[in-house]
């Protein structure tokens, strides 16, 4: 007669999609699948082998190992964050890791894993790492070393699209010299105007790939109806604080190009991407004369006429991309 406690396992295999119930022990045959879920998995009768015995990142009480493995060859179907987890309360001790590509990361292969966790819920296991719509990934999921395995679940899912760069030097405080006349911006915005106490912030979307840019940066928070210019520099001044200017706070210094000028909106928006209708953008790292590899910090300069802090210009905070 079937046990309560099995007929419970079957149960919950059944309800959950199937995609990948079918899992792999070999790391060179892994189950192939496409797009994000709650699935399926069971490794009771799975075996440990080479791969990914011998990751660094796993290092966890003692051990990098990841025992009664599976394998599973995964293609992403958006862009953005992917999030891997086994957190069910199913009962099971996980260890998971992901891997970029299809080769198996044996111990002589040089391949290190994206990202690997033993227990982040309880004895389960939560990973995140950044994916991109189209490529594939190796997903090892297995137990600590010692735990017996079993069936479970996993889930996927992805959140994005991955922000291109990191915003730094801003006016609210956090790092550098105070704002002119003392102002305090919002969090994670430039220094106060005169139409916007909150004051401009910068952001990116896009890819910053030479070749293959698009690259797109924008701007909320300006002065309606003004001039605004985007500048790079190839180093953050004062260590990323910036130094006082005009109205705001200069970041970027260094080998300084202007690479694309405009008007505010309305709205008080500015962006580097072309106006609806508009001919096709030249993209920012042709603008910049960028090369492979390069560090570059952008800053918005726009006019701030009203303000009654000395000036009649302002900056945004600064954003840096790693080309």
């Amino acid at each position: 007669m079937l046990s309560i406690k099995y007929l419970h396992a079957i149960c919950v295999t059944a309800l959950v999609a199937t995609a990948s119930a079918q899992s792999s022990d070999d790391c060179l045959l892994p189950q192939s699948f496409t797009g994000q879920g709650n699935f399926a998995f069971d490794n009771s009768h799975a075996t440990t082998g080479l791969e990914g015995q011998a990751q660094a990142i796993c290092l966890s009480f003692g051990t990098s190992g990841i025992s009664n493995d599976i394998w599973f060859l995964w293609t992403a179907d958006a862009t953005g964050v992917a999030t891997l987890k086994t957190c069910f309360g199913l009962g099971l001790d996980t260890k998971i890791a992901a891997y970029a590509g299809a080769v198996c990361p044996h111990p002589t292969s040089g391949i290190a894993a994206l990202a690997c966790n033993d227990d982040t819920c309880g004895l389960e296991s939560e990973i995140t790492f950044a994916v991109t719509s189209g490529s594939i990934y190796l997903l090892q999921i297995g137990n600590f070393p010692g735990a017996s395995g079993g069936p479970g679940q996993y889930d996927l899912a992805i959140a994005g699209p991955l922000e291109p760069g990191t915003p730094f030097c801003f006016g609210d405080g956090s790092g550098g010299p105070a704002c002119p006349c003392a102002a305090l911006s919002s969090s994670g915005h430039g220094c106060p105007n005169a139409s916007n106490s909150t004051g401009a912030k910068l952001t990116g979307s896009g890819t910053a790939t030479v070749g293959a840019d698009t690259l797109e940066l924008s701007a909320i928070g300006m002065t309606a109806g003004q001039p605004w210019l985007v500048f790079q520099g190839s180093i953050p001044l004062s260590g990323g604080g910036g130094v006082l200017f005009g109205n705001g706070k200069r970041c970027a210094g260094g080998d300084v190009k202007r690479v694309k000028v405009g008007t505010a909106t309305p709205g008080r928006t500015a962006s580097t991407s072309p106006p609806t209708g508009g001919p096709p953008a030249v993209p920012l790292s042709t603008l910049g004369a960028i090369s492979p590899g390069d560090l570059v910090h952008y800053q918005f300069w726009y006019r701030d006429p009203f303000s009654t802090c000395g000036s009649v210009f302002n900056l945004s905070n600064a954003y840096s991309v790693q080309w």
